[in-house]
């Protein structure tokens, strides 16, 4: 039977060092390469997390790797970074990632210090300026 690592790199499309090395096999419904583990019955990993655990060595626990150049079918181990889960997800372009990342708000107002209001309910932040607007009625 051939080995992982010999049916991973049939499935690569190798380029130059600086480049993305696509995954030319089948991915998940999300755009991640997928390999399969063995036999049929046996679940699919993600061929980035392969890639990494082939050319660099374990994904420490507790770390999940993050495409540095945002192509989910990119096998690059130099694209390739294990980082906590919460810094995964902010550098991506979720809609979490996008509100995280703004340094204002849509009128213009700071995001920051005393003109941030962090609701009690609520897990997201909003402009202290914009709401006395709201509740006066002039927005």
């Amino acid at each position: 039977m051939e080995t992982t690592e010999a049916r991973f790199w049939a499935k690569v499309e190798r380029g130059a060092e600086s480049e993305c090395w696509p995954w030319v096999a089948s991915v998940t419904s999300t755009g991640y390469g997928a390999l399969g583990s063995g036999g049929r019955s046996e679940p699919k990993v993600y061929a980035h997390r392969v890639s990494y655990e082939l050319n660099v060595g374990p994904i420490p626990v507790g770390l999940e790797i993050d495409h540095l150049c945002r192509n989910r079918r990119c096998v690059n181990p130099a694209h390739l970074e294990p980082v906590p889960h919460l810094e995964n997800t902010l550098r991506g372009e979720s809609p979490v990632a996008v509100n995280a990342a703004k340094t204002h708000c849509g009128r213009g107002h700071a995001l920051s210090g005393p003109n941030v209001y962090l609701r009690p309910d609520a897990p997201w932040r909003s402009c202290r300026e914009c709401r006395r607007l709201r509740d006066r009625g002039l927005v």
